[in-house]
């Protein structure tokens, strides 16, 4: 026969597992198909479409690029995306934006630097925060 202090601790300690499960972060799951991307400062969204690669990757696609992500510590991390810039006298320039976003609540940044090209602008690195929701 169980003393009435063990079966209490047992009771309370089976309550406490059972409220830990309840409070665990949702999973994370791979994104797939396509989705807005709502920039911070702006009101330009665009569209991002993510198709699965792997366990932990996924390709994604945008406007005139392409690069994999993978799930590393939470976040999916983007792969360094190149893409052509103009200089204010119109000359091309290359830039370079790496991305990054949680995977639970798809909010993320992206640092845009910008090349020495441009005799007018000098180097630079601008983050842009945006989050992420499946596109309608």
């Amino acid at each position: 026969m169980r003393s009435p202090g063990i079966t209490a601790w047992m009771t309370a300690a089976a309550s406490l597992a059972v409220a830990a499960v309840g409070f665990a972060a949702p999973a994370a799951a791979d994104p797939a198909g396509a989705y807005t991307v709502h920039w911070a400062d702006t009101p330009t969204l665009t569209q991002w479409t993510f198709t699965p690669c792997g366990s932990g990757c996924s390709h994604v696609t945008g406007a005139g690029w392409s690069t994999d992500a993978q799930l590393i510590n939470s976040r999916w991390v983007m792969g360094t995306i190149r893409h052509t810039a103009y200089c204010v006298d119109g000359s091309p320039k290359t830039d370079t934006s790496d991305t990054s976003f949680d995977a639970v609540t798809l909010n993320g940044v992206a640092i845009t630097t910008s090349s020495p090209a441009c005799a007018d602008q000098p180097p630079n690195a601008m983050p842009m925060k945006f989050y992420l929701t499946p596109a309608n």
